[in-house]
């Protein structure tokens, strides 16, 4: 016997849960599908900042160290910020 939607199949094998419970758990997989695509937008966001950094040191706009120290320099003032 097969079945064309899990509907069909609970209904043949009586797993009736609550609403509540089945609400919870598409909550759920929501919350677990916007956690995936913010780690894809994370990923894109670094990708093309990486890549803006290596261009502007090829082109001898900026050297590596000017960016490092920047970065420390940020990255200082953000602790301070947070305390």
């Amino acid at each position: 016997m097969s079945f064309r939607t899990y509907s069909d199949y609970r209904d043949q094998h009586h797993f009736h849960s609550n609403a509540n419970a089945q609400s919870s758990m598409w909550s759920n997989i929501d919350l677990i599908a916007q956690i995936a695509d913010l780690k894809q937008d994370n990923y894109r966001l670094t990708l093309a900042l990486s890549t803006l950094m290596e261009l502007l040191v090829e082109k001898g706009i900026v050297e590596q160290d000017d960016i490092s120290r920047k970065a420390l320099e940020l990255d200082q003032f953000l602790e301070l910020t947070d305390e």
